[in-house]
């Protein structure tokens, strides 16, 4: 089943019986929130900077850069200019399950400035572009017209990124540190506000704090002090968009000691 949703530049398709769940939006890049999901990401810039940390690397996008997020790899994105615009691909990888025998692949595909107008990265975003054409159609042929291209996007990754089968220990090893960060971040989502240390989080997986915290950078790609001080920030502005608070009262609710750490953070 398609869903459109009016005046929105979203799609999503649902067709189990043809190993079909795909999700198609453009946004604005908002909020640093940690996440991952079983679909393999295809990510485009569209305008602005992002930083984009995957599997505990950094890495720094431009306008037309691509990059592919692998299924269940962690993963946040920053804007670094105001007005930050993506689209965002997700395909659940069972749409290769008829071509491979292990359907955990790994892909290897990012554009920077040495390719990111090479003839191949302009064909995807040809491609991706023209998905979100027939997305927003309202003809019954659109949707096959848009399932055709997104079958010649699977066959263009997998000919000019020829994906790698993630081991099954590796897929265990993947799903404990999944487990793990969740736990983490689960703690500083509910605790930020209040003073909270690498001791804490030791404490909460019985883990020892040195390796707390070369996990944390590890797995998340920043220490954990960078990431909770992003959390504050991130709440902290979104509070002040939707009240009428005075900036240093809404730094201190949101676990700021003082407005100078607030100013010193968001440069």
């Amino acid at each position: 089943m398609a869903k459109k949703y009016e005046n929105q530049y979203f799609y999503e398709l649902e067709k189990p019986g043809k190993n079909l769940s795909v999700r198609q939006y453009i946004y604005h890049i908002g909020p640093y929130r940690y996440n991952w999901h079983k679909h393999v990401e295809i990510m485009l810039v569209m305008s602005g900077e992002v930083e984009l940390s995957a599997a505990g690397q950094i890495y720094q996008l431009e306008e037309d850069d691509i990059m592919v997020i692998n299924s269940m790899v962690g993963h946040a994105s920053l804007s670094r200019k105001a007005g930050t615009i993506a689209m965002v691909l997700h395909v659940d990888p069972v749409i290769f399950a008829e071509y491979y025998d292990d359907t955990n692949l790994v892909f290897m595909c990012r554009s920077d400035e040495s390719n990111r107008h090479e003839r191949l990265f302009v064909k995807i975003r040809g491609i991706l572009a023209a998905m979100m054409g027939r997305a927003m159609g309202r003809q019954p042929m659109d949707q096959m017209r848009y399932e055709s291209q997104l079958y010649r996007l699977m066959s263009l990754m997998l000919s000019d990124f020829p994906p790698s089968a993630l081991k099954s220990y590796d897929l265990e090893r993947y799903k404990k540190q999944l487990s793990m960060i969740d736990q983490l971040l689960g703690y500083i989502e509910g605790n930020y506000r209040d003073k909270i240390t690498l001791e804490d989080l030791a404490e909460r997986t019985g883990y020892n704090a040195n390796y707390v915290s070369q996990f944390f950078k590890r797995t998340i790609g920043i220490n954990f002090y960078d990431y909770l001080t992003r959390i504050r920030l991130r709440e902290a502005t979104l509070d002040l968009t939707v009240t009428d608070g005075q900036v240093l009262d809404i730094a201190l609710k949101h676990g700021f000691p003082d407005l100078k750490n607030v100013v010193a953070h968001s440069r």
